[in-house]
């Protein structure tokens, strides 16, 4: 039995009419839902855990949520008000965290005086700061005293310095790494004149009127213990769920140290986990404790101390600490590749003597930094993308025998998610570069580094040794180049990525290069491979010579080819364009010679218009000349100058019409890109194929309008089905219901059909459409609609969504085929297919069919799209149409393994894991005696997971693409949320 969410106009819109056909086995919820652009604004105002709350706990109300919410507001609006006193004031329902005292303007100047019997936050300033002091002195064992810091809006952060009580009484702030996420982004604690800059100068009590900072300035305040910002964070975390570079990251701590050096704070960042990630991770080699210098001591790091206008400003200035970047990145070099003194590559903490990390690497004369995966069309922004290849050689030392070039992995799997669908131009680009430098210095020894062993601090290492390092506008390769101990070559900064680079030359002329090198920004790249592809949008980057303007000079004459191609009522024969001759010498025939011309001169390479007079002319050809090549054929209502597709007659006695369409021609088919499904594109092409208009129908031998071919035409689509499923950012399931829609409207049109992936037995344990590959042939017009139900009419068929439902039986047997295939007969439960005998073993032994599969589709729907028409039903909707004799429950879900999911699904494994197992207590609440397995593992492919679904007594899915077609194919009764 089958149990689905009802159906939607853009997701599952086609199930919403099959429980009338099959009223005992479909059944369609209308279960109580929330759409994932709904999701994700509830988890941003109440959380995961309360979210979830709603999906598992029938009683849950949101009013009751909204109303505590309200009572929040209402308590941190009496918080903001520093000008009012509210002592010990609790609100109904609701005690304050602390009990606050606010102090007014006068009496933060006088109160010099804490009272202990009071548990209140004074504002940080002197006074103040002198009468705690005094407290601790007089009880030494007195808590930490929480403080407001005067110019910050600390209800903003939640954040409160504490007061610790030893003699110096050191002000200290700690931040956990909740409070630092996306710190120099604009978002949380951002950095603005009153969040960083004036919460550490307040801390510190420097004000813009105590610079210069000395002891003979009467404004500056000598604290007897400077005050500490204190960092730890969860580096591994950090890197799965924030969405930003490891760039970015060591971007956000060195602008914080900065800061914190000015502000005259000490600064300690650590890692949880340091020791057990540097050998993945950079920022455990950025960890440390620095100390700040005292008002009557020098600036710590090279060139001048920055003025507030430089601290405050956007971008930081992290150039002010260069050194201190250098010293960073070196002393992790060494560590990680070992000491070369000759080579004067050491560093003061770290021995000669001390072993390597990784042994065995040797330092090269050149390391290279090529950015390439999300560079290449990966954004729609223009302040990152790639240099002139040549720009490189230009730099280079022409005694330079060692070239290395550190990129990203050409395995998808170990790539970031934004890489991981453009590995393939990767690695095309990173051999054109090494084609572009060998024929500079066709002696000199070039390796490309990205294998296993090449971890982020290798990489990094590798950079900072070289004698020559070179990187372009990247956050990432930036500071071991610039703090290497070789000779730095950097494009020149932009105002969002690298702006602090361009000051660096003027400070270190000899070693630090900025390059103003020919550029293109990555969203100007993307634009250019969709006009001109690929390889000729590397030539620019790896010929010297290249124009744009002879490109787009051939492409101005390829339209106007195409131009003429388009105009098929008036004659262009034998025409030529200057520069370029035309593919095919085409004929176009006017509307009175369609009808007339039924001769086809042999010597004319011409495309005749496909009707029934061209059509028995060129059969008359084949049978007089049984050898002739293929004939290409135009569709008269098919712009097929836009698909660049031509129906070729075979040569044989039939004379057949076969469409063979690639890959490249069905991407995104019904998705309105590319081919798409519109009246004079699917519909229209494959109809004018079968020469069967809108009048032949009904379809039957005595309608005059329809015509009989002796063969039926055929439409054959071969896919790479690997490389699809790579490369096109679409599911599974969105292809699945593409195929189907292809061969419903072949079946209609009376066209056979057939699919096939060129890899089908290679990838069919990993992926589905190899299980939806068939030949189909169509019923001739004397025969029935080969489908439950009746025909569609012409209207059903061209419009959008797709009616897939008039093929369900289609649809049963694909996934029967396949579940029995995977899993094995069960003959006693009815669980066979015609076409794989009952004795044939299972592909996958050993796995049981279970009472009930829900498939839980969680990651991309916990907030991960800006849309609502898909998302979660109530988790208890599934026990209220579930048999009592329920027994067994399976849940297959994604992985709760970061690197096994799709890309979309990645950054949210654990809250996916958390509301997999609320869903768990669910359903155990309303069967405890049911045994509930969650399949995810390694073993759980795709094709297993339909399997598992297709056998079960009842299965269910909500509004997905791809749980659908095995609910509504499966054996038992089908449960789905309306489409």
């Amino acid at each position: 039995k089958s149990y689905f969410q009802q159906g939607v106009r853009n997701v599952n819109w086609f199930v919403n009419t099959l429980p009338e056909i099959y009223p005992d086995k479909m059944h369609k919820m209308t279960a109580p839902f929330i759409g994932t652009w709904d999701i994700k604004k509830r988890i941003s105002m109440h959380g995961l855990n309360t979210t979830l709350d709603w999906f598992a706990d029938e009683g849950f109300s949101w009013e009751t949520v909204d109303d505590k919410v309200e009572k929040e507001k209402e308590k941190k609006n009496l918080e903001k008000d520093v000008n009012t006193a509210v002592a010990d004031k609790e609100i109904e329902g609701k005690d304050l965290v602390l009990n606050v005292t606010k102090l007014s303007s006068e009496e933060k100047e006088d109160n010099g005086d804490i009272d202990e019997g009071e548990d209140i936050i004074p504002i940080w300033n002197q006074t103040t700061w002198e009468s705690i002091l005094q407290k601790y002195r007089d009880s030494p064992s007195s808590s930490p005293q929480k403080v407001m810091l005067p110019s910050t809006n600390y209800t903003e952060f939640d954040i409160y310095p504490e007061i610790q009580g030893d003699g110096d009484g050191q002000l200290v702030l700690n931040l956990p790494d909740h409070k630092l996420m996306f710190f120099p982004w604009g978002r949380g604690v951002s950095l603005s004149e009153n969040n960083l800059y004036s919460m550490m100068h307040d801390m510190s009590m420097i004000s813009d009127a105590a610079r210069p900072l000395n002891i003979s300035n009467h404004d500056v305040i000598v604290l007897p213990s400077r005050p500490l910002v204190n960092i730890t964070i969860d580096c591994e975390n950090l890197k799965k769920t924030s969405g930003l570079g490891e760039g970015n990251w060591v971007t956000s701590v060195y602008t914080i140290r900065l800061v914190a050096a000015a502000a005259r704070v000490d600064w300690k960042f650590q890692c949880v986990n340091n020791d057990e990630i540097r050998m993945e991770r950079i920022l455990p080699w950025v960890s440390s404790f620095q100390p700040t210098p005292d008002v009557t001591e020098p600036w710590p790091y090279q060139g001048h101390e920055p003025t507030s206008q430089e601290l405050r400003g956007w971008p930081s200035r992290i150039d002010f600490m260069i050194d201190g970047i250098m010293d960073d990145m070196q002393k992790m070099a060494v560590t990680i590749m070992g000491s070369l003194p000759e080579m004067n590559r050491t560093h003061p903490s770290v021995p000669v003597d001390q072993p390597p990390l990784i042994p065995g690497i040797e330092m090269e004369d050149v390391v290279i930094h090529f950015r390439c995966g999300d560079v290449l069309g990966g954004a729609n922004r223009n302040d990152f993308g790639m240099i002139k290849f040549t720009e490189y050689a230009h730099w280079m030392s022409n005694d330079t025998s060692t070239i290395g070039i550190v990129t990203q992995p050409f395995d998808v799997g170990r790539n970031r998610r934004e890489d991981m669908g453009r590995v393939e131009p990767c690695r095309l680009a990173t051999y054109r570069l090494v084609d572009t430098l060998q024929s500079s210095f066709p002696s000199a020894k070039i390796v490309i580094h990205n294998e296993v062993i090449d971890t982020l601090p290798l990489t990094l290492a590798r950079l900072t040794m070289a004698k020559q390092s070179f990187t372009t506008v990247s956050s990432f390769g930036i500071f071991p180049v610039i703090g290497s101990f070789g000779k730095s070559y950097f494009q020149q900064g932009v105002r969002n990525v690298n702006w602090f680079v361009n000051t660096l030359p003027e400070i270190y002329p000899d070693k630090m290069h900025k390059m103003t090198a020919p550029f293109i920004g990555t969203w100007d790249i993307k634009k250019r491979i969709s006009m001109h592809g690929l390889n000729t949008t590397l030539d620019w980057f790896a010929d010297e010579g290249f124009s744009w303007e002879t490109v787009d000079d051939k492409v101005e004459k390829e339209k106007e080819k195409k131009n003429l191609e388009k105009d098929v009522n008036t004659a262009v024969a034998d025409k030529e364009i200057e520069g370029k001759d035309l593919v095919l010498n085409v004929t176009k025939l006017s509307s009175e010679e369609k009808e007339d011309n039924g001769d086809i001169d042999e010597g004319e390479d011409i495309i005749p218009i496909w009707n029934q007079t061209t059509w028995e002319s060129i059969l008359q050809k084949y049978r007089d000349s049984p050898s002739s090549s293929p004939q290409k054929v135009m569709l008269p209502s098919t712009n097929y100058t836009e698909f660049d597709i031509y129906p070729e007659i075979q040569g044989d006695g039939d004379g057949q019409l076969v469409l063979n369409l690639p890959d490249h021609k069905l991407m995104f088919f019904p998705w309105g890109r590319g081919v798409s499904l519109s009246e004079n594109n699917l519909y229209s092409m494959m109809h004018d194929m079968s020469m069967i208009s809108d009048a032949a129908r009904p379809l039957n031998i005595s309608n005059h309008d329809v015509i009989v071919l002796p063969s039926r035409p055929l439409v054959n689509i071969t896919i790479d089905c690997e490389n699809l499923k790579k490369t096109s950012g679409l599911g599974e399931g969105n292809w699945v219901t593409s195929v189907y829609t292809i061969r419903l409207v072949a079946a209609a049109a009376r066209v056979d059909w057939k699919f096939q992936c060129v890899n089908n037995d290679e990838i069919r344990m990993e992926r589905i459409l190899p299980w939806v590959s068939s030949f189909q042939p169509t019923p001739d017009v004397t025969e029935p609609w080969p489908y439950q139900g009746h025909e569609p009419t012409s209207q059903e068929l061209r419009g959008w969504p797709s009616r897939i439902d008039f093929m369900i039986d289609g649809i049963m047997d694909d996934m029967q085929k396949m579940a029995v295939t995977i899993m094995g007969s069960l003959p006693e439960m009815n669980r066979t297919h015609p076409s794989v005998p009952v004795d044939q073993p299972p592909l996958i032994p050993g796995i049981e069919m279970e009472d009930v599969v829900i498939h839980f589709r969680c990651g991309d729907v916990l907030g991960g799209a800006n849309r609502n028409d898909f998302g979660m039903i109530k988790f208890t909707e599934y026990a209220h149409w579930m048999s009592n004799d329920t027994s067994t429950i399976g849940i297959v879900t994604q992985p709760f393994d970061v690197g096994r999911n799709r890309r979309e699904d990645m950054g949210r494994v654990e809250p996916c894991r958390l509301a997999t197992y609320r869903l768990v207590d669910t359903l155990q609440s309303s069967f405890p005696s049911a045994k509930i397995v969650i399949h995810n593992e390694v073993i759980d492919t795709l094709p297993l997971t339909l399997a598992r679904l297709t056998m079960a007594k009842q299965s269910f899915t909500t509004v997905s693409s791809f749980g659908i077609f095995p609910v509504i194919g499966s054996f038992g009764k089908s449960y789905f949320q309306q489409g």
